[in-house]
């Protein structure tokens, strides 16, 4: 695990891109293993209008918008945790199979270009959203 900045949070995992046209996406997004959550940013509204029991079904809490604002394709972003991307389950590499893009956490840089969005999931993930 790292930080970029001693101010911030200790964050690890992976920010997790996935092209989306509609709230369809989350059948994309293969079942949380059991006890974990994922959170979710996404570019617009029509993507967060996903039926509540096909979120908690598959483990993934929406959390708001994208920090700042991404004009353009639809996009879903997932901050998952280290305890999933190393879990053996392979629950990680399906995922990534759906993936347009997926940014390794662990390097400052990374943390420092999406700071205001890791922000959002982080607090969707204590409950403050």
């Amino acid at each position: 695990m790292t930080t970029s900045h001693p101010d911030q949070p200790v964050i690890d995992g992976a920010l997790v891109r996935l092209r989306a046209a509609s709230e369809l996406w989350i059948d994309r997004v293969p079942p949380v293993p059991f006890g974990h959550i994922v959170t979710a940013t996404v570019s617009g509204k029509a993507l967060a209008d996903v039926p509540t029991d096909e979120l908690v079904a598959r483990g993934v809490r929406v959390v708001g918008r994208h920090v700042p604002p991404r004009l353009g394709r639809g996009t879903v972003d997932l901050l998952v945790p280290t305890t999933l991307v190393e879990s053996p389950t392979g629950w990680f590499q399906q995922l990534v199979s759906e993936a347009e893009q997926v940014f390794d956490l662990a390097h400052g840089p990374v943390q420092h270009v999406f700071a205001a969005e890791i922000a959002t999931h982080l607090a969707g993930r204590a409950g403050r959203i």
